[in-house]
């Protein structure tokens, strides 16, 4: 019953992660991922993958990076989770393509 109400509680945070993102960037961001990490020192962290499609930092830059990183944490906060978010963006065609050996 408790890991059942885990992934509820992962999947919604997950959600309002999902429409921060698109609500910053735009209807390009595709999905996000994310895994529990930690710091060095054991401080909990929540790695986040945003995939965009049609992304090059190059040529965009990431204006929106401060507005989603403090929304992020308003909803950390907001959920009781001392986790701080770490950000990564990635084009979604990077992000599908297969590794190469």
């Amino acid at each position: 019953m408790k890991k059942q109400k885990k992934d509820t509680e992962q999947e919604a945070l997950r959600d309002r992660v999902l429409a921060a993102a698109r609500k910053a960037i735009g209807k390009r961001v595709a999905d996000v991922r994310m895994r529990e990490v930690a710091f060095p020192d054991g401080e909990p962290a929540i790695h986040v993958d945003v995939i965009i499609s049609s992304f090059d930092p190059v040529k965009t830059g990431v204006p929106w990076d401060s507005e989603l990183t403090f929304e992020l944490l308003r909803i950390l906060e907001e959920s009781g989770d001392p986790r701080v978010p770490l950000i990564y963006y990635v084009d979604q065609a990077e992000w599908l393509s297969p590794v190469s050996k």
